[in-house]
């Protein structure tokens, strides 16, 4: 059985990331809010960039990110769990469930491992950043998808011309009814 490091009472340092969200400009567009997009026929279309979109929010030009700052915070050990992975968790004073790895005896080792940890993170946020946030279309349909409206668009156009002139040519001949 593994003995733990710390001991119900005890004073260890321990490390942390805070988030903060910030903002930034999208990867894709560039802080356009739309894209063009070249098809196989070397037409060019514009479509809404959808990486730096909400849902039906239209696209705004930049994505929410995560900025992390390492923090250090001097805690008690409150209570110490032993799980059958041979893994030790601490209960400390305002938190549970704090693995063995982020607390130290000493302050400066764990504004290391903040620090560390920071580094991680930052690492994982700018990978996320990269990518779209709901990849559930591609580009490939999005194209598709607004040329499609276009082409009803323009077809609409002409039916409602069509329909406009009819009405002018009843006004012109007396007809008000």
């Amino acid at each position: 059985m593994m003995k733990p490091k710390y001991s119900i009472g005890e004073e260890v340092w321990f490390a942390v990331i805070v988030q903060v969200q910030k903002f930034v400009t999208c990867p894709d567009c560039f802080g356009k809010r739309n894209l063009r997009v070249i098809l196989g026929d070397d037409s060019e279309v514009t479509i809404a960039c959808t990486t730096c979109s909400k849902g039906y929010e239209p696209s705004t030009g930049t994505v929410g990110t995560w900025e992390y700052i390492p923090k250090v915070l001097l805690e008690t050990v409150r209570g110490v769990e032993i799980r059958r992975d041979s893994e030790i968790e601490y209960s400390l004073s305002n938190r549970c469930c704090v693995k063995e790895n982020d607390l130290f005896s000493f302050k400066q080792e764990a504004e290391t491992r903040a620090v560390e940890l920071t580094e991680q993170q930052e690492k994982l946020e700018r990978e996320r950043v990269g990518r779209k946030c709901k990849d559930s279309r591609t580009w490939a349909w999005h194209v598709k998808y607004h040329r499609g409206m276009i082409k009803e668009a323009e077809r609409n156009v002409v039916r409602h011309t069509a329909m406009l002139n009819a009405a002018k040519e009843k006004v012109k001949g007396g007809e008000d009814a």
